[in-house]
C-alpha cells in the first residue's frame, strides 16, 4: 500500500541517491536485464558522487543498501552474485547520433564472501561521461523509488519521465515508446494491450514514487499514434484526508461535461483498504463507494476527478 504524503517524503529524503546523466537514461539499452539487475545497478551508482571528476578504485555495496530497493533477504546471496556477473559482462548499447556505443558497467572483478553482508565493486571507466562531474542535464533521485516497482517496463518508465520532470511533460510516439521501453515486437502488439498492461499498469506503480503522472492520446483516424505524458511531483500529490468534510466539485467519470457538487461525508482507512462516502449536494442522494480499494486505487481515482477547486 501506498504511504502517505509525510511519511513518503521522509522515506525518500533519506537513502541512496543516484545522479545520471539524462542521455543515459533516455538511450541505454537494458534488453538483457530484469528488475533485479536494474535495481543492483542503480544501487552500485548510487554510491557515486557526481561531482567527481575520477571513479573511486572501488564502491562498497552493503546488504542493508539492497533492502532500500526491496531485494529479497531469503535468497540475497544467491541473488546478488547471479546479478554482479551479469553486470559484468554485459555492454549497454548507447544511440549517439548515427552511431551506437556500447558501454561496460562493472568491472569483472568484485569480491563478496558469503558470510560478509558487503560488497565490493569497481565501477567500468566506459560510464564517466554519464556518472561524473555532471552539472547540467541530469536526473537524481533516492533509490528507494524503486521498491514496489514490480517490472522492468515501470522502471525504464519512471526513469524516463523523471528525466523529463523539469519539463513537466514528455511526448513520444507508440512506436518510439516500445524502442524507449525496449519491449520486444511480438509483445502488446495491440495498443488497448499495451495500454492495459505497460502504461496502467506502470501509472499505479510509479503512483508510488516521488512522482506521478496522466497520460493523453493522440489518433490519427481511429488508431493512436502519439502519447503525452503529464508529469507531477510527489508534493502535489493529493493528500486525502483534507477533503474530508468538504465539498468539491466532481465530474463523475472524466468524460462528463457537467461538474457534480458533492460533499466527502468521510474515508474511513480499513485494514483491507479505504472506504469513501460522497453525497451529492444536488440531489442530496449518498454515494457510497464502499469496495475496499488501496491509498494507490483512490489517489488515482481522486487525481482523475476531482475537479479544480474545493471550499
Amino acid at each position: 500500500m501506498a504511504e502517505t504524503t509525510k511519511e513518503s517524503k521522509k522515506k525518500f529524503s533519506k537513502g541512496i541517491i543516484t545522479v545520471q546523466a539524462n542521455d543515459f537514461i533516455q538511450k541505454a539499452s537494458y534488453k538483457n536485464f530484469d528488475t533485479v539487475d536494474i535495481k543492483i545497478f542503480k544501487t552500485i551508482l548510487g554510491k557515486i558522487n557526481h561531482n567527481d571528476t575520477l571513479f573511486k578504485d572501488f564502491y562498497i555495496i552493503d546488504y542493508e543498501d539492497l533492502d532500500e530497493v526491496n531485494i529479497d533477504k531469503k535468497n540475497r546471496f544467491a541473488i546478488v552474485t547471479k546479478s554482479l556477473k551479469k553486470l559484468a559482462n554485459y555492454y549497454v548499447q548507447l544511440e549517439q547520433g548515427n552511431s551506437t556505443v556500447e558501454v561496460g558497467l562493472i568491472q569483472n572483478k568484485f569480491k563478496y564472501e558469503k558470510n560478509s553482508s558487503k560488497i565490493v565493486v569497481s565501477v567500468h571507466e566506459d560510464l564517466k561521461p554519464f556518472l561524473l562531474d555532471l552539472s547540467v542535464k541530469y536526473t537524481k533521485y533516492g533509490i528507494a523509488n524503486l521498491a514496489l516497482l514490480k517490472n522492468v517496463y515501470s522502471i525504464k518508465l519512471f526513469e524516463l519521465l523523471k528525466s523529463f520532470q523539469a519539463l513537466g511533460y514528455y511526448e513520444t510516439t507508440i512506436a518510439n515508446l516500445r524502442k524507449s521501453l525496449e519491449i520486444p515486437e511480438d509483445n502488446y502488439k495491440m495498443y488497448a494491450d499495451l495500454k492495459k498492461k505497460v502504461i496502467e499498469k506502470a501509472q499505479r506503480e510509479i503512483a508510488s514514487t516521488t512522482i506521478y503522472f496522466d497520460f493523453k492520446e493522440e489518433k490519427i483516424g481511429k488508431k493512436v499514434e502519439r502519447i503525452i505524458f503529464t508529469i507531477k511531483s510527489y508534493e502535489e500529490k493529493i493528500d486525502l484526508d483534507q477533503y474530508k468534510g468538504k465539498n468539491i466539485k466532481f465530474k463523475l467519470k472524466p468524460e462528463d461535461e457537467e461538474e457534480t457538487l458533492l460533499f466527502v461525508k468521510d474515508i474511513i482507512k480499513l485494514d483491507s483498504g479505504y472506504e469513501i462516502k460522497l453525497i451529492n449536494l444536488d440531489i442530496g442522494g449518498a454515494i457510497n463507494m464502499n469496495a475496499p480499494r488501496t491509498e494507490e486505487e483512490l489517489f488515482n481515482w481522486f487525481k482523475k476527478i476531482v475537479i479544480k477547486d474545493s471550499k
